[in-house]
């Protein structure tokens, strides 16, 4: 008992936000291209558009950290593209596409494992997606990520299961555009990921999520 103590490792998600699983509501539309603004579930729709409003492309990194009970893993996925809606110099939206495939860790032997079917099952699921449904300025106290100014809500499909999350970002207005960040976990088997691993090496069931991604003009 004492070995197992001493190999250990600590939870990487314990002191980070997780994320808030809402109740199922209408879908999503898509962020569309032509700049029309990401609505609210059964929100009313809009006749009249900022001139300003816009779509633009995303640039960053999309990751991860998840952990066994001795050790944990930082990853990443090569293959994203994402899309922020701004009005004016003001996020409204939010939209990604992950190829699961594309994941990388510090593992080739843990990638191969990571798109089978324990885990990402990239063969029948190629892709992950968010589409937030509202981006709203203000965090309470008590949000759980440093200097956060912003609350997204939308959905997430991972792994063929879809949920509403809300979750706290960090948004920063630049010379050229607008950065954001996030770190937030979600409970894998929410999605329907539930491959336990080895007896006396469970895998934790809390995957933290890295977002860090910025616009240019």
């Amino acid at each position: 008992m004492l070995l197992f103590l001493f190999l250990a490792c600590a939870d990487p998600a314990a002191d980070k936000p997780k994320a808030e699983l809402l109740p199922p509501s209408a879908p999503i539309q898509p962020v569309a291209t032509s700049a029309a603004p990401v609505q609210a579930p059964n929100a009313a729709p809009t006749t009249a558009l900022p001139a300003n409003t816009r779509t633009v492309a995303l640039t960053g990194s999309v990751g991860f950290t998840a952990a066994k009970i001795t050790k944990s893993h930082d990853g990443r996925f090569n293959g994203w593209k994402g899309e922020a809606q701004l009005d004016g110099d003001k996020l409204v939206g939010l939209r990604f596409t992950v190829q699961t495939a594309t994941v990388q860790t510090d593992s080739p032997k843990l990638d191969t494992h990571l798109i089978s079917e324990d885990f990402f099952n990239s063969t029948a699921f190629p892709e992950a997606t968010f589409v937030s449904s509202s981006v709203t300025a203000g965090a309470p106290a008590d949000a759980g990520l440093p200097g956060a100014t912003h609350i997204v809500e939308g959905e997430l499909t991972l792994h063929n299961v879809k949920k509403q999350l809300r979750f706290p970002v960090v948004v920063e207005q630049t010379p050229t555009g607008i950065k954001a960040r996030t770190e937030f976990s979600i409970n894998r088997k929410d999605f329907g990921i539930v491959y336990p691993g080895r007896p006396d090496d469970l895998i934790r069931e809390d995957v933290l999520l890295k977002v860090d991604i910025s616009t240019g003009s």
